[in-house]
């Protein structure tokens, strides 16, 4: 052998120094492609939970593991610089098989796991074979076993003995040293993956933008692994910490309207604008109304009976909520409807978005697949904005999303936006959709309340039963509002008063304004009582009386209370005002100084309110807001000040609501962008990631609310549930058993699972039945038996056609079983005991109610 071929042979068996480090290399950005392709679209799907990269406790498929609703998937990537052929027999049970360890590493992750599937994906980019044998007849080969494989994930381990490929399953059977119970599991659970499948990022269908965003992720997975933490799984908050984006499955705002208890359905409204949706397929529509025609109220619950919808909801005003942090945005507006119309099974060009150009791509995309939905499946979607008059009165967006609306024309059939506002001649609001929206048969202009409704809201509002409920009706012309203000100055007011009121000293003409105006003409001229409603219109959440007094007088209080308490709202928590029409005409009266409107008098009280706040009671809702109130003062350098993370952390220690906290935020942001002060946004934005992390932290203990319900603190688990809603249910028993009947109806509202089938919320993961039972037993304390049924019927058909019923029960037995849990927990919370009654005012099936016997004996028994 000449010396040439010597030195050739020994370069062949001896690898060069780093050779090994670039194929590690090379092998882990191999698998780092494919895992952030995974990660990518788990993300943009809303199921991913946790994610695991060298997850020490998946064996060999500890490459990338994905926590899932539900599910665990487990991958082991085989990647080849050079791909090549593979037998299944050798890649298996071979030498080096794969069989074993995958089997190894399937038990370990179903240990860890317990309340999940558990899958594994075996993912080579490497071919099997066309020419080995391990079947007879045609293509006995590898390739021909996984395309079978493939197609059959559910095939049994009897039905695959009986297939042609019995002799290899025996072998991987022998070889898996698994029962056979459990490997009829284990092959179920089994994917493998090979050759172009193995390509994730174009098995996926990926964009460009979707490539780009994938690689950010790639690039991010070997610091998670090398990272000090030391951690095997990484939340999907702490994820996209890490990336710097923000979590797109879950909205800037709330955008359900709370409906108060007194409140009546507007059946007239309502059958006129579910006509207007049945008869018009696309573009716009309008509910218009004056203020206090319960135009939100209508847009909130008379939607639940159009069938074969999805719903989506942007709010630009809810009662309560903090103003001007960011509902009138563009920005916040394309995320809020992107992420909603996504729970509803649609996919966007991109998971996360940069910029108002991006976001509005995004939507554009969307609106587009919800109109291509539309013509296979025959779904629509509606699209409720509501609150527009809000924006530019209240709100003052740097970019108004009412300048954002789509024309009618670029609004595909199956689409349709439902606008909600006291007037369409909006200035921002793009004339021809002003014109559409506007038109005949699309217009919906809100109708009185019914004679009877207006008696039922006397009743539950508890009017002395000797008041006539006709004249009410005749002085209220059936306007929510008015018919709500003379029944609490009614029920407020003493004998003659009373006489008086229903003689024609109360006056309302459709006017709402009129009525403010009465009450304004008694106080205008009491600068101390007028001061008292200028506190309350400018406070932002209940304020209790008392932490009033320093700043006014009791007796002052008292006679504001006298002219306008029926004006006003009170709560356990305290006092505000009961609807923002009278909040904004008490803004709109100047306070005079030597003849002149005072500029200052605002900018005074809103300092006062942040002092008042500074030494509040930490039980009160003003104990948070000294903050906001300086903001509202436009002190933006003593807001930036307040804005430190020692205080935001002592907030959240004492379970101050998070989006409140991100209000106060947003607030700080601002005040740092007029003062010019970069070093203050980056500790903000330190700050925001803080809150952030510790939230993520405590959405991982549900366990929490029961230790806030056990010493009493109803705020916290109230503030928690709201983002995390697990344990809602139990919060919602300990309102109703505190006497805090509004609030539980509000909480209620949230969690109520037909709410969240109509907005897509729980797409391809219903409620299943103990979830419904949960829901119906609390139900009849907000819904009537007749609205119940509705719901019962619109929830057990959505869950049967989900295939959630396990034992293939039919929807109909699911109905039964939710009318008798109904009627069951109606005994436990009424005086009359007639079993019979209740069961036929629930629908219960006659021969069931001796259950229903049985359980008014054991109330009966409880009860003593």
């Amino acid at each position: 052998m000449d010396s040439t071929n010597q030195q050739n042979q020994v370069s062949a068996s001896v690898t060069a120094p780093g050779e090994g480090e670039r194929r590690a290399i090379r092998g882990y950005i191999g698998q780092y492609d494919p895992a952030a392709v995974a990660i990518y679209m788990a993300l943009d799907r809303g199921d991913l939970h946790w994610v695991g990269v060298a997850d020490r406790t998946a064996g060999i498929a500890d490459d990338l593991v994905l926590g899932l609703t539900g599910k665990v998937v487990a991958h082991q990537f085989k990647t080849s610089r050079f791909p090549d052929r593979f037998r299944v027999r050798t890649l298996l049970i071979g030498t080096n098989g794969l069989l074993r360890p995958l089997v190894v590493a399937w038990e370990a992750l179903r240990l860890a796991h317990p309340g999940s599937s558990i899958t594994i994906r075996l993912v080579t980019n490497d071919y099997p074979s066309t020419a080995d044998s391990e079947a007879d007849g045609a293509s006995p080969h590898s390739a021909a076993f996984l395309v079978e494989f493939k197609a059959h994930p559910l095939r049994s381990l009897g039905e695959w003995r009986s297939s042609r490929w019995k002799q290899l399953i025996d072998d991987l059977f022998a070889a898996s040293e698994l029962t056979e119970s459990d490997f009829d599991l284990f092959l179920s659970s089994l994917e493998i993956l090979h050759g172009t499948d193995a390509e994730f990022a174009s098995g996926y269908h990926l964009s460009a933008d979707g490539v780009r965003l994938a690689r950010d992720i790639a690039a991010i997975l070997p610091r998670l692994v090398a990272d000090k933490r030391d951690k095997d799984h990484w939340t999907r908050s702490e994820l996209l910490h890490e990336l710097g984006w923000r979590d797109s499955t879950v909205a800037h705002h709330v955008h359900q309207f709370p409906v108060g208890a007194y409140v009546q359905r507007n059946a007239t409204t309502e059958a006129m604008l579910r006509d207007a949706i049945q008869r018009n397929l696309g573009g716009y529509v309008s509910l218009v109304g004056a203020p206090g025609a319960g135009k939100s109220t209508s847009l909130q619950i008379s939607l639940e009976a159009v069938e074969d919808v999805f719903l989506v909801r942007y709010l630009a005003f809810i009662p309560g909520a903090g103003q001007g942090v960011g509902r009138g945005e563009a920005d916040d507006f394309f995320d809020d409807i992107a992420t909603q119309l996504k729970l509803t099974g649609l996919l966007g060009p991109r998971l996360h978005d940069q910029s108002l150009h991006e976001r509005r791509e995004q939507f554009s995309a969307l609106i587009h697949a919800a109109g291509e939905r539309f013509k296979a499946d025959d779904v629509r979607t509606l699209i409720v904005i509501d609150g527009l008059d809000h924006v530019p009165r209240e709100e003052r967006p740097q970019r108004s999303f009412l300048a954002e609306l789509p024309l009618p024309g670029a609004v595909p059939d199956g689409v349709l936006f439902i606008l909600g506002t006291q007037r369409m001649n909006l200035d921002d609001i793009p004339p021809a959709v002003q014109d559409q929206a506007s038109m005949v048969g699309r217009k919906v202009e809100m109708a009185p309340l019914s004679r009877e409704a207006v008696h039922k809201m006397a009743q539950l509002l508890s009017l002395d039963a000797d008041i006539d409920r006709d004249t009410i009706f005749a002085l209220s012309h059936g306007h929510p509002l008015a018919t709500r203000y003379l029944i609490e100055a009614l029920r407020t007011a003493d004998a003659s008063i009373r006489d008086g009121l229903l003689a024609g000293a109360w006056t309302f003409d459709g006017d709402i304004e009129a009525v403010y105006e009465s009450v304004w003409r008694g106080i205008r001229d009491d600068d101390k009582a007028r001061s008292v409603l200028d506190y309350l219109a400018r406070a932002e959440g209940p304020m209790p009386l008392e932490l009033l007094v320093p700043l006014s007088s009791e007796a002052a209080i008292e006679r504001a209370l006298r002219a306008a308490g029926h004006l006003l709202s009170e709560t356990e928590q305290g006092w505000s005002v009961f609807h923002n029409s009278f909040r904004l005409f008490i803004l709109s009266k100047p306070r005079l100084r030597l003849g002149k409107p005072d500029s200052e008098y605002g900018i005074r009280l809103y300092r006062e309110l942040a002092a008042l706040a500074r030494t509040a009671p930490g039980e009160s809702p003003q104990h948070w807001l000294e903050l906001r109130y300086t903001a509202r003062a436009g002190d933006h350098a003593s807001v930036l000040e307040l804005a430190t993370a020692v205080r935001f952390r002592q907030q959240f220690s004492e379970r101050r609501s998070i989006p409140e906290i991100y209000a106060d935020l947003r607030l700080a942001f601002e005040a740092a962008r007029q003062t010019y002060d970069p070093l203050k946004v980056f500790q903000l934005l330190l700050t925001q990631n803080e809150m952030s992390r510790r939230w993520s932290v405590y959405e991982q203990v549900p366990t929490i609310v029961s230790a806030m319900l056990q010493v009493g603190d109803l705020d916290g688990a109230v503030a928690f549930v709201q983002h995390a809603p697990a344990a809602g249910y139990d919060v919602v028993d300990a309102l109703l058993k505190a006497g805090q009947y509004a609030r539980a109806r509000a909480l209620f509202q949230e969690l109520e699972p037909l709410q969240q089938l109509l907005s897509g919320a729980n797409f391809g993961n219903p409620p299943d039945q103990s979830e419904l039972r949960d829901w119906v037993r609390r139900a009849i304390h907000f819904r009537d038996p007749e609205q119940i049924e509705q719901a019962i019927l619109r929830l057990s058909k959505a869950s049967h056609q989900e295939s959630v019923l396990k034992d293939e029960q039919t929807a109909e037995h699911v109905a039964d079983s939710l009318r008798l849990h109904a009627a069951l927990a109606a005994i436990g919370t009424r005086d009359n005991d007639d079993v019979a009654e209740i069961g036929r005012q629930f629908g219960v099936d006659a021969a069931l109610w001796g259950y229903l016997t049985i359980e008014a004996g054991l109330v009966a028994a409880e009860r003593g």
